[in-house]
This record gives structure tokens, sequence and C-alpha cells, in this order.
């Protein structure tokens, strides 16, 4: 509010959508010198100069060719728990004073606009485009979707904030230089669907905490400056990733962390990514079928205390390091982790049935202390430095007996401690 105040050189005023659907052209006649209105090129442009908030009985519509531009120096922003429709049309943090987007500089604590849908709101984005918006504020990191539980009195005081799940459905829009180009805090049921996110700041997709039954699907995610393409992290659960293509992000194309549980990952492509193709951390119960992983700096997969990871008929070729990477670590220099937040156990154990380990730098299947590694029909290439040692770490005892039966087509179990079974 205080921000508010100096921006607007008073007392702060906002946009409020109460009641029935309001189209920027009845916003912009009713309140000219709020949401200033032109043509251009046969596109109308709106500049917001005030917040927009939608109430949860109300709803917003930003149509085809329209331009919804969040001034960034009047410290503007889209929010509520109505219903938000961009349907063939922009949302843009605009910086006046440049007369250009809100393009990230470096700095995560400055302002730029954005937009957060809350309690019981419904999102729909459609062949859109959404630019330079957010940064490291809470809920304010660009395009959010969150929850909160409400109290009594609030629910009393604010009866037009639902205490209700936020959900929507993204489906073949353009984020490009978002701070998160997707995050979202207690959803459920969210399609995110053939959408492409460029070089967006920290994370292209990211759903977090508690959100359940999400679709993620046939999404483009490349060019991410800080960290992954796409991640899911702390009980982000009964998901499914699928068809996405991952690549030239940072650190890995494809995270699963914290906790996330029961999720499909199948048919995905991450390759040229400064991490792994696949980094699964502190995740139980997932299954990774038919991926393709290549090129990447480091790991094909990386699997890191996780237990009964199915990983099935993948492809996984030319990475920097191991084709599989399983291993346990103690976080004990993740200071910043809350365990009670984040409890997990120092143990990981893989299930390998099919696909293909070819010309990975760091070997085919490299796993330590682990509670099991299963192994069956995976076709091997040239894997690692020396000829006929495909397999490493704990497993490096066992390359001749592993590739006899292998060649015999036997099942394989294998433990840390008691070798083969």
């Amino acid at each position: 509010m205080q921000a508010q105040a100096k921006a607007q050189g008073g007392i702060p005023e906002v946009l409020v959508v109460s009641d029935g659907i309001a189209t920027l052209q009845d916003i912009s006649s009713r309140y000219p010198n709020a949401l200033v209105h032109k043509s251009k090129e046969g596109k109308d442009i709106y500049l917001a100069k005030f917040p927009i908030l939608v109430k949860g009985s109300a709803a917003i519509l930003v149509s085809k060719n329209q331009e919804l531009r969040l001034s960034e120096e009047r410290h503007t922003f889209l929010v509520g728990g109505g219903e938000f429709f961009v349907l063939s049309g922009a949302v843009k943090s605009w910086r006046e004073s440049t007369q250009t987007p809100s393009y990230w500089t470096g700095d995560k604590d400055a302002y730029r606009a954005f937009y957060t849908g809350w309690n019981g709101s419904r999102t729909y984005f459609y062949d859109s485009t959404f630019e330079s918006l957010g940064y490291w504020n809470v809920k304010a990191y660009g395009v959010t979707l969150t929850s909160t539980s409400l109290s009594v009195n609030e629910r009393t005081s604010m009866p037009w904030i639902k205490d209700d799940i936020a959900t929507g459905v993204l489906m073949k829009n353009k984020f490009i230089d978002v701070y998160y180009g997707f995050y979202c805090y207690k959803a459920q049921d969210v399609v995110i669907l053939e959408n492409e996110y460029i070089k967006n700041i920290v994370y292209g997709i990211d759903p977090h905490d508690y959100s359940e039954r999400l679709i993620i699907a046939r999404n483009r995610t490349w060019g991410t400056l800080i960290k992954h393409g796409i991640i899911i992290s702390r009980e982000v659960n009964n998901s499914f990733i699928f068809e996405n293509v991952s690549y030239d992000n940072t650190r890995s194309g494809i995270m699963l962390d914290r906790t996330s549980l029961n999720n499909v990952i199948a048919k995905n492509t991450a390759y040229n990514n400064g991490g792994d193709g696949l980094t699964v951390q502190e995740s139980n119960y997932n299954l990774v079928w038919d991926n393709l992983f290549y090129n990447n700096k480091q790991h094909g997969i990386n699997v890191r205390n996780s237990q009964h990871v199915r990983l099935y008929d993948n492809t996984v070729f030319a990475n920097g390091g191991a084709g599989i990477y399983g291993h346990v670590n103690n976080l004990a220099d993740h200071t910043h982790r809350k365990l009670y937040l984040d409890p997990f156990e120092t143990k990981v154990s893989i299930d390998v049935r099919g696909g293909k380990l070819i010309a990975n730098a760091g070997g085919a299947i490299n796993v330590s202390e682990f509670e099991y590694a299963k192994i069956a029909e995976v076709a091997l290439g040239d894997n690692g430095e020396k000829p006929g040692q495909p397999f490493k770490g704990d497993l490096t005892p066992y390359n001749r007996q592993i590739l006899n039966s292998h060649r015999a087509g036997h099942y394989l179990k294998l433990n840390s401690k008691n070798g083969v079974n």
C-alpha cells in the first residue's frame, strides 16, 4: 500500500470489477484516465494506470487484437478471485519511461506488474502473449494461480472471496521474459497445454506446493535464464507431464522435487540443458516412460534420495554425465530447507526396463548406496571411457555378471550391499 500511495501520489485507488463480465472497452469508457485507450496498427491498446481487481462474482475479458499494458511505474497488477479470459490478446508489464515492455534488468527486487488468480479463480488464457511480468515477491512472480485458507472473519468481511481452489486452462500461449513463466500454489486440475515458454527468468513452468492433478503437455520451454524449464516441487502429486520439449535451459530440462509423488513423465524430450535432462529429487513412486534425453551437460536422468522410481523405455544418449545416475545425499549443506516441510530418506531405488543407453560420458548406469536397482531389456551402446564397463558406482564390480545376464535375457535385481540377487 505504501508503494501504491507513492506511485499514485495519494491514497491508493484500484479499478474493481464487482459483478458480471467487464471488457476493456467497458472499463476504459467509464474510467478513461485510469485505463487509457489508443488504437495502433489494427490493435486496441489499453494502458492501466491503476491496479485491476476482479471479485469472485465477476469476470474480465481481454479479447482478440487487444493488448492490456500494466504500468510498471504506477505499480499496477491484475488480480482477483473471479474469471479471467485472455483470448487471442496480450498482457504485458509496461515501462512507460521507455515505451517498451518491462524487460528484465537483472534486479530481482525491481517491480514489474504481474497476474495472480486467487481463491476460486478460473483462468482461461488462449492463443495470447504474456510478456515481462513478475519479480521476486510472494505471489507476484508473473503468472500465478494460488489458494489460501480463510478465517471465519475473513469469509464474513470479504464474502466475494471464495473459500475454493484456483484452477485454469492455459493453451497455445506465449510467455516471454516472465519471472516465473507459470507458478501455482495449492491449485488443482490445471491444464497447461501447447504453450511456448521463451527465455523466462527463473523457471519456465513451476507448479508448486500442494498442487494436484495437473496436466502439463506439449509445451515448449527453452532458454530459461537461471534454472529449469519445467519443475514441480513440494507435494505436487498425481499429475501428468507428457510430450513437452525442454531445451537450452540453464539448469535441468525437467525436474521433480520435494516429495512430489505418483506422477507420470512420458514422451518428453529434453536436450542441450546445462543440468540434467530429468532430475528427480526426494520424490518417490514416479513413472518415467518413453522419454528422450540427450546432449545435456550433466546426466540424462538424475535420481537423488528417491525410491521406487520406474524408468521404462527411455532413450538416453550423449549426456555429459551418466545415462542414469542414482545417489543419496544427506543435504547437510541445504541449510535453507525446512525438514518439517520437506521430509526425506537417504534411500534410492530404481527399476530400469527397456529403452536405450548410448554414448553417455559417465557410463550407462551409475548408482551408489542404493536399496535396489532392477535392470532388464536395456539396449546398450558404448558408455563411459572403458569398453565393457558401462556400469559405474557400486555396480562396477558386477559389470561382467550384469552384461552376461543381460545378454541371456535375464531380469536382474541388485542390492548395494549384497550384490546380484
